[in-house]
């Protein structure tokens, strides 16, 4: 008998172990669990964390986050989290390729680009692009917001009364002048940022790509193309996959006489600054390579008619 009760109690662990329990779990799901949730999430990037972070402060509701990729550290190791190494794998067309890391999009070949396909940046990760750990967080400048708000008609977008809203998704630590460089320290307005507000970030390039691919294979949008596809039309929308606008970013280059990121190439200065960042997380190591970035107003006349028309 003693022996039968050890037997019919490990079935019984065997079974609790493999059904679902409630809670199962607070963080990680098990594909072969059948759950059931309030709101699911579908691409775990910077912005369907952002709106899975907002839903869970609810403690009433349950979120689950689904993710095509992984985290980071798997398919990207320390390079995700040494600052100076963010810019592996990017570029027009970089040599050295990660499909664990990155979508491998690529724009069609365009005139205006040389005729070439372009790399499109799209990080196929837990957290998304921000996984990459550039360091840098833009803004749209008031006038986009505002150009946002007159083309909706809803003053709920202009840079003011999305201020509250930035403010409450960063924790935001002051930059270190002493610390840096006399010729780059940083200036920030202290009433557009806040230290207590919750470590996240937001950025929409994933998520501009892969929701109107979701929208399709799910039957929303123009009939045209629903129907190259084969997937059965729900709506018919023809603004879907249309009419996104996105930044160039041109990154001026000079030779210059100070320490660079070049100088990483000589080894002794390599080693070097890999024994300061691992023992005091300092040096050129916590710099992803670019400290200053901008949005440029060209006046009439700056850029040739041609230009503005491609």
């Amino acid at each position: 008998m003693p022996e039968m009760h050890a037997t019919s109690m490990f079935h019984n662990e065997t079974k609790s172990r493999f059904r679902v329990p409630e809670p199962f779990s607070s963080h990680f799901g098990i594909p072969a669990f059948s759950a059931s949730f309030d709101y699911v999430i579908v691409g775990g990037g910077t912005a369907g964390l952002t709106v899975a972070r907002r839903l869970a402060a609810d403690p009433s509701v349950s979120v689950a986050v689904i993710e095509a990729g992984d985290f980071a550290a798997f398919p990207n190791g320390n390079l995700s989290q040494v600052p100076a190494y963010a810019s592996y794998f990017t570029g027009n067309d970089p040599i050295m390729k990660n499909p664990y890391l990155d979508w491998l999009m690529y724009t069609e070949h365009q005139p205006q680009l040389d005729g070439k396909p372009r790399l499109y940046d799209s990080s196929k990760v837990i957290a998304g692009s921000s996984a990459r750990n550039f360091l840098w967080q833009i803004r749209g400048t008031a006038g986009c917001f505002q150009k946002w708000a007159n083309e909706v008609d809803n003053h709920s977008y202009t840079f003011e009364n999305m201020l509250s809203f930035f403010r409450r998704s960063y924790a935001y630590t002051p930059p270190q002048n002493a610390e840096r460089p006399e010729n780059s320290s940083a200036g920030y307005v202290a009433e557009h940022w806040d230290s207590s507000g919750s470590p996240l970030k937001v950025s929409y390039v994933s998520q501009l790509m892969r929701s109107p691919q979701l929208l399709l294979v799910t039957g929303v949008g123009s009939e045209e193309t629903i129907n190259k596809i084969n997937v059965s039309l729900v709506a018919d929308r023809l603004g879907v996959r249309q009419n996104l606008w996105d930044n160039m970013l041109v990154g001026p280059t000079f030779e210059v006489d100070i320490i660079t990121h070049s100088s990483l190439q000589n080894p002794s200065y390599l080693a070097q600054s890999i024994q300061e960042y691992s023992k005091r997380r300092n040096g050129i190591l916590t710099n992803s390579g670019g400290d200053i970035a901008a949005f440029e107003k060209f006046s009439t006349g700056m850029v040739s008619t041609p230009t503005l028309e491609a």
